[in-house]
């Protein structure tokens, strides 16, 4: 014990006999630096006399700093986005006869009546002017060029985004006296039906066998009259997870939005109830335009 702290009382005298003095007289009135002084200690380190013996301490300062800059590292390259699937057709008008006639999601059963029609499809099998309505910017068509549209239940796979510049469009490229016809589900009957509880309700029956064939599911009432609002997409086209229906209306709603979009005239119709003999060919092919008891027929000018 004895030893240790004479060790110590002696490291402390050495340390502070080396330290160097705040203010030097000798040097004309400048403040000697710490900075300057302190390496001649750590240099030296200390000598002490220990019986007969000298114990020799070497201070260690502090590791300089490494001056060298780091070689930059080039930062990497973001990763590419995977390109969106491209799902386009080169549209050439000139293959068709003007002025035209637009079929919005014909299906594949549906036969074209001239060569004044263009079938409009996100599925490049079916459309001649391929086209995704959830990415939809405008129809490559001029204005005033069309006399006659038809859609069956294909709005309604429509975002609430997107329907009202669809319509806007469909308004933009018809002709004066021009007539847009819609067959939507009627999503009103739907919601009758299920309030009432009415299972038995032809539409929510279809719906059930499908989902218990395609999903292993038993459909509830609920998600039988659900499906009029959102329902799974079959179309590969669109993505494994996409969306059918998105959309709805009842016939107060669509003569809204149909009105919002700048058509003037908009009346309830019925099936093949059509004044306008370019729809003629509704009801003579498979569609669910043929399914009256769950459409709503709507005709707009």
């Amino acid at each position: 014990m004895f030893l240790a702290k004479n060790i110590a009382k002696n490291i402390a005298k050495s340390c502070i006999a080396n330290l160097p003095q705040r203010w030097n007289p000798d040097s004309g009135g400048r403040q000697d630096s710490m900075k300057h002084r302190a390496p001649s200690l750590l240099e030296r380190g200390i000598r002490l006399p220990l019986g007969g013996y000298e114990l020799h301490l070497q201070l260690r300062g502090r590791p300089k700093a490494d001056t060298k800059k780091a070689p930059k590292k080039e930062p990497k390259a973001a990763p590419k986005a995977a390109p969106k699937k491209v799902l386009e057709k080169q549209f050439d008008p000139s293959r068709h006869q003007a002025p035209f006639r637009m079929h919005i999601g014909p299906g594949q059963h549906w036969q074209k009546p001239t060569a004044h029609w263009i079938a409009v499809d996100v599925d490049p099998e079916r459309g001649d002017l391929v086209i995704d309505f959830n990415d939809f910017t405008r129809f490559p068509l001029p204005d005033a060029s069309v006399v006659a549209i038809y859609g069956s239940h294909v709005f309604e796979h429509m975002s609430v985004y997107a329907t009202p510049l669809v319509f806007r469009e469909c308004r933009r490229i018809l002709q004066p006296g021009g007539v847009l016809r819609l067959i939507l589900p009627d999503a009103e009957k739907s919601l009758r039906e299920y309030v009432a509880g009415n299972a038995s309700f032809s539409l929510f029956a279809r719906r059930r066998a499908r989902a218990l064939q395609r999903y292993g599911i038993e459909y509830t009432l609920f998600e039988c009259m659900r499906e009029d609002f959102l329902s799974r997409s079959g179309q590969k086209v669109l993505g494994k997870e996409a969306l059918a229906h998105q959309n709805a209306w009842d016939f107060e709603t669509i003569v809204a939005d149909l009105t919002r979009a700048g058509f003037s005239r908009v009346e309830r119709s019925a099936f093949q109830g059509s004044s306008n003999d370019e729809f003629r060919f509704e009801g003579t092919y498979p569609s669910e335009a043929n399914e009256s008891d769950r459409s709503l027929y709507v005709e707009a000018s």
